[in-house]
């Protein structure tokens, strides 16, 4: 028996916007060597990635700094998720994403935090908005 009809999701995370872009046309161009099959594409990307910009670099080297003078080092990871940040970074302001709660099994019913590195996150985020307070771009784009 084969199937009349046949469809998929598809679910591409990429690093860098023009490797998401260069999958989006190959996926576009996808043809069928059977006459009698088709294949239909819908959707577009639906984010930015959250690429690794100069000014990112610095940032999280700063956080490294203050993380260390916390007493912990700082680790650099990726998920493989998204977020709000990605639109962020887009558009030119430096993003760390991450740097809420520690904890585990996000979405789930599983879900929790660690509530003893609470304060210390605390500590981290608030010398990271003054490291950078004011520096906050004026005018149209603000």
């Amino acid at each position: 028996m084969v199937a009349g009809h046949a469809a998929c999701d598809i679910d591409v995370r990429f690093a860098d916007d023009a490797l998401g872009f260069a999958v989006e046309t190959q996926l576009q161009a996808l043809t069928s060597e059977d006459p009698d099959v088709s294949i239909t594409l819908s959707g577009e990307i639906e984010k930015p990635s959250l690429a690794r910009r100069q000014e990112t670099l610095a940032m999280f080297a700063r956080a490294g700094e203050i993380n260390a003078g916390l007493g912990v080092p700082m680790v650099e990871t990726r998920s493989g998720g998204g977020s709000d940040g990605n639109f962020t970074c887009a558009v030119g302001v430096p993003t760390l994403d991450g740097l809420g709660v520690i904890g585990n099994n996000w979405h789930s019913p599983q879900e929790h935090i660690l509530i003893e590195p609470l304060a210390r996150r605390e500590a981290l985020l608030r010398a990271l908005i003054l490291t950078y307070a004011g520096t906050r771009p004026t005018g149209d784009n603000a």
